[in-house]
């Protein structure tokens, strides 16, 4: 069974963490900004206490604020002892942000 109250609290709760951009918890998902979608995406998993991250394409369809935002969380993740997997097409993004590089 859903807890409202609670889902409504980790909602305000991320919504400041992560910097989201709505006007409250309430706000659908699809009507929020590419790079606030992801933010969205990330908040749910860091809400579950996820170990292992995968990341396909992060920079895909956000602007370069919200790309600074996602991959500062990245590096907070993998200091934090998670995993962190990036899937990118991308060879500059792949070698700013990785510590090991597999092709």
């Amino acid at each position: 069974m859903l807890n409202g109250r609670k889902e409504a609290q980790t909602a305000k709760e991320f919504i400041g963490k992560l910097a989201i951009k709505t006007r409250n918890g309430e706000t659908p998902i699809g009507t929020l900004s590419g790079g606030n979608q992801q933010k969205v995406i990330l908040s749910r998993w860091l809400a579950e206490n996820i170990d292992v991250f995968l990341m396909d394409e992060p920079k895909h369809g956000i602007d370069v604020g919200a790309r600074s935002e996602i991959y500062g969380l990245l590096y907070g993740l993998a200091e934090a002892g998670r995993t962190v997997v990036v899937v990118s097409s991308d060879l500059a993004e792949v070698i700013s942000v990785a510590d090991r590089v597999i092709v």
